[in-house]
């Protein structure tokens, strides 16, 4: 008979993983918002990265 801990095992990994793609879209939502609000002249991101 196995262990609830070890029948759960696959599932805690998945639960676990780091999805960085999320990280990303809510660490650039603010930033943009951000740089639109402090430099309203800059109307495209490439001008405002550059």
């Amino acid at each position: 008979m196995a262990s609830l801990y070890t029948e759960n095992s696959e599932k805690w990994k998945a639960l676990a993983s780091i999805d960085y793609f999320i990280h990303f879209v809510k660490a650039w939502i603010p930033f943009n918002a951000w740089y639109k609000n402090y430099y309203p002249d800059l109307k495209t991101d490439p001008k405002a990265i550059g």
